[in-house]
């Protein structure tokens, strides 16, 4: 999986963000696409999972709260 600008719109400031014990929070025009480059997502905001247990990996569904994940 990778972050990058999506070649059809006009790039805006990404923005990354670690939510203590949480997801990485991205805001900004993204595309993230898989690892034969297939866009998954394309849009201005998004969360993606730190701690493993999301069932909607790469993306975070809160399941981080609820397995007690810590993280600096």
């Amino acid at each position: 999986m990778s972050l990058m600008w999506s070649r059809d719109v006009l790039p805006e400031p990404l923005a990354l963000s670690i939510a203590k014990n949480g997801p990485i929070l991205f805001k900004g025009t993204v595309a993230v696409e898989n690892s034969d480059r297939t866009a998954i997502q394309s849009g201005a905001k998004g969360a993606l999972c730190r701690c493993g247990a999301s069932e909607n990996r790469p993306y975070s569904d809160g399941s981080h709260v609820g397995v007690g994940f810590e993280a600096d």
